[in-house]
């Protein structure tokens, strides 16, 4: 609305390799033909952690493998997202693509949603956490919100009714017709997608922010994989568990 374009880091979780620093999840938004600096948290740019949500501040990380001027980030006039690197030593990795040698300065590159991007290179095979690279997922322009639907709707009524199991009859004062939960059909219930049983009353059910649900009991093992981030295996969307239930963006 303002002409700004938006712009969310979040930590990427690789069980497959060591692991990386942990972080909150990151927005930004700028105004186009500025840039971002990105660089090692100090005394002197510790406002940068605290910053809103919606500020242009620079991105700091409490990792020595991150240079203190490392990066910047970059919007174009069309909302097109770039990343340089500013003579780092431990480099910037673009899908695990450096973009130049130590101590030089690169070219831009654009960004596109879902990209990985990595800060430096562990040091001390990143025993301590000070020493961790810091591995980032991109999200451009708002592509992280998630907007209400048909599927989303009828996904919230139906948890209405599992919330209300020992009722009979839920009548509603509003004139919409009762609901019986005794004769509900089977089509009324969710299917759980890794058993491919239904999510019942009175069954442990775990709810996803894209409005996906399965039983707790067959969901858990993904839950904790990459906790607090889940990665819905039911439409690859990711959300992060621990965020605020009051944030709207």
């Amino acid at each position: 609305k303002d002409g700004s374009y938006s712009i969310r880091l979040t930590s990427y979780i690789d069980n497959a390799s060591t692991a990386s620093l942990y972080f909150v999840p990151i927005r930004r938004k700028l105004k186009p033909n500025h840039h971002i600096p990105i660089g090692r948290y100090t005394e002197r740019n510790k406002d940068a952690l605290l910053a809103n949500a919606n500020s242009s501040a620079s991105i700091v990380f409490k990792s020595k493998v991150v240079s203190r001027t490392h990066a910047q980030l970059l919007v174009d006039d069309l909302g097109n997202w770039f990343i340089k690197d500013l003579k780092s030593s431990s480099g910037t990795f673009l899908n695990r693509r450096r973009l130049s040698s130590p101590n030089e300065e690169s070219i831009s590159f654009q960004l596109h949603d879902g990209d990985l991007l990595q800060l430096g290179m562990d040091y001390r095979g990143g025993s301590e956490e000070i020493y961790r690279c810091v591995k980032i997922r991109i999200e451009l322009n708002k592509s992280w919100k998630l907007k209400s639907s048909n599927f989303n709707k009828k996904a919230h009524e139906k948890l209405k009714i599992l919330n209300h199991p020992l009722s009979n009859n839920m009548k509603q004062s509003n004139g919409v017709k009762s609901v019986n939960t005794n004769k509900m059909e089977t089509n009324d219930y969710t299917e759980c997608a890794i058993c491919l049983y239904d999510c019942k009353p009175c069954q442990a059910i775990f709810i996803a922010a894209c409005s996906h649900c399965w039983h707790y009991k067959c969901i858990r093992r993904i839950i904790l994989n990459n906790y607090p981030q889940f990665l819905c295996p039911n439409c690859r969307s990711v959300t992060d568990l621990e965020s605020n239930v009051d944030d709207d963006d």
